[in-house]
């Protein structure tokens, strides 16, 4: 016989996780032990919203099912934005929590946490209720996280856990639904299509994931450009045919490319308004979504037609029904990177000359976690990375603040990679417990700090309405000193001559590194102009005589 917490930890060893993230409790500390016994890695955070962002973190850089660990009531209530988050990224996620006893509602830490899981109308809810049914109860909830690509709420009462039950693990249920095989007349007339177009492409998402050599092989056929949505990063590197992430987030080259073509073929894709530039990407150009599923969620007005069935079968089905050989691709250097006016002055560096020059420093094969702010397109434009499993993001509800916990899970996936940490001053203010965490791990992580004292989005929106910015604007913060207090190097680098020399601490990374990028505000980016505001006015002048 095994008792309820063994049960768990025996479920978890049974699916190959060998790493959980948490924060220890009453309501956890059996699971916890047991898991410590068994072989897996504890990884200790310091809050419990951490603790969720890294499983999803190493859930993403793995390929995995990402298992983070918390007590109950207020610390399963503090997990609830990384796990919508990790929900609309379809993370495959497993949250372990406790419970206190309904009989004992008087005490602080109750919670009705059936009702506040399910009312975020994205995460799944399961619950222990009987010792001797555990072992099924967690297979499924694990079947369900995998199976289903979404974050599953374990609720593992604190009074069960060390109550006896099977010590058989019971197998995680298999994916039971079927994907639907491409009709043929279909494949035939987009067949045909893609032999007519003078310049098509095809563009890759998560769900094409799988589907590299046959879409290759397809573009090779038709002489198409090769592109990938922001999550797919890395799948075409290399191809001289690759045009990078379309979308918001595309370089200047890419969303040229994007506008001349003449058929757009989406592989595995929902058509997001990032994905389309808000629809302007694909407005008045046929599109065709490749996918199993039918109904996706697009901008109004943006039509497509869909071809149901698998991206590999799909795409080599119309490879074979074309002429074989090879068909040059109609545009070269399609992978040009962005060209702009570099506005680093004395008040601070460009945002897009400082992720240029991370990309240029950095190791070639690196994993790079980005958080949200009005910088995250800069990173994702300039700073390559060599595969999808290489990145992690943090995008998906729109919250700051998330993406240093999110790069501790992604460095714990790739150990043997110098992950780095694209961070806003403002997200990381919010998170600034964490660098403790990277400090006591002694992880090869490369903190870069976008800073410019205030929330970056919000003081363009004030210069937009023409009011005053101040309430946007907060005093500097030196994060290079509380780095430092915590055990972690760190520079302060402001202009081009500190990139320069800084040179020289990215060549031997042999533990975490924190850059405090001094930012010079006024630099509207591109994705600011293209999805948020087109007639934005030239904010420099006000902007820079701002205290």
């Amino acid at each position: 016989m095994a008792d309820v917490a063994g049960a768990v930890v025996a479920a978890l060893r049974a699916e190959g996780v060998g790493t959980m993230f948490g924060l220890l409790g009453e309501a956890n500390l059996a699971i916890m032990l047991a898991a410590r016994a068994a072989g897996i890695e504890w990884v200790a955070v310091r809050r419990e919203d951490s603790a969720v962002a890294a499983a999803d973190g190493y859930a993403q850089g793995s390929n995995r099912l990402g298992v983070a660990i918390v007590s109950q009531g207020p610390a399963l209530a503090n997990t609830i934005n990384p796990l919508i988050g990790a929900a609309k990224g379809r993370t495959p996620l497993l949250l372990i929590t406790g419970a206190v006893h309904p009989e004992r509602r008087h005490e602080p830490q109750w919670l009705d946490q059936k009702t506040l899981i399910e009312g975020t109308g994205h995460v799944r809810y399961t619950r222990v209720d009987d010792a001797a049914k555990a072992p099924a109860v967690v297979a499924e909830a694990i079947g369900t996280a995998v199976n289903d690509g979404i974050p599953v709420v374990l609720e593992v009462p604190t009074w069960l856990q060390s109550e006896p039950t099977s010590s058989a693990v019971v197998p995680v249920p298999k994916q039971r639904s079927s994907v639907p095989q491409p009709a043929p007349t279909a494949l035939d007339q987009l067949a045909a299509r893609l032999a007519q177009a003078e310049r098509p492409i095809l563009v890759a998402g998560r769900g094409a994931a799988h589907a590299g050599e046959e879409l290759k092989t397809l573009a090779a056929r038709t002489g198409a450009l090769l592109g990938v949505t922001l999550p797919q990063r890395g799948m075409f590197d290399g191809e001289p045919n690759a045009i990078g992430v379309v979308g918001g987030f595309a370089t200047a080259r890419s969303r040229e490319l994007m506008l001349e073509a003449d058929i757009i073929v989406v592989f595995g894709a929902g058509l997001n308004q990032f994905t389309l530039e808000g629809g302007a990407l694909m407005a008045g150009r046929p599109v065709v979504r490749v996918d199993v599923v039918e109904s996706v969620h697009v901008p109004d007005g943006c039509r497509h037609e869909l071809v149901l069935g698998d991206s590999a079968v799909v795409a080599s089905a119309l490879a074979a029904r074309l002429p074989s050989g090879f068909r040059p691709p109609w545009a070269r250097d399609a992978d040009a990177p962005d060209e702009f006016v570099d506005l680093t002055d004395g008040n601070g560096l460009d945002l897009r000359t400082a992720s240029r020059w991370l990309d240029e420093v950095l190791p070639y094969d690196r994993a790079v976690a980005v958080d949200l702010g009005y910088f995250t397109s800069e990173p994702c434009i300039h700073i390559g990375v060599r595969h999808p499993n290489r990145q992690a993001f943090t995008l998906h509800f729109g919250s700051i603040g998330l993406g240093l916990a999110t790069a501790i899970g992604l460095s714990c996936a790739h150990p043997d990679l110098v992950t780095l940490a694209a961070v806003g001053d403002g997200g990381l203010m919010s998170a600034l417990q964490e660098l403790e965490t990277v400090a006591r791990l002694v992880l090869p992580i490369v903190i870069a700090v976008y800073d410019d004292d205030a929330y970056g989005v919000e003081i363009y929106e004030l210069q937009y309405r023409d009011q005053d910015i101040e309430p946007a604007v907060f005093p500097p913060v030196d994060f290079a000193a509380v780095a430092r207090g915590l055990g972690i190097r760190a520079l302060t680098l402001r202009n081009t001559r500190d990139l320069d020399a800084a040179r020289s601490a990215m060549r031997d990374l042999d533990g975490p590194l924190l850059l405090d990028l001094r930012l010079r505000r006024g630099v509207i980016t591109r994705w600011y102009r293209n999805l948020v505001h087109p007639d934005f006015p030239d904010p420099t002048p006000r902007l820079e005589n701002a205290v």
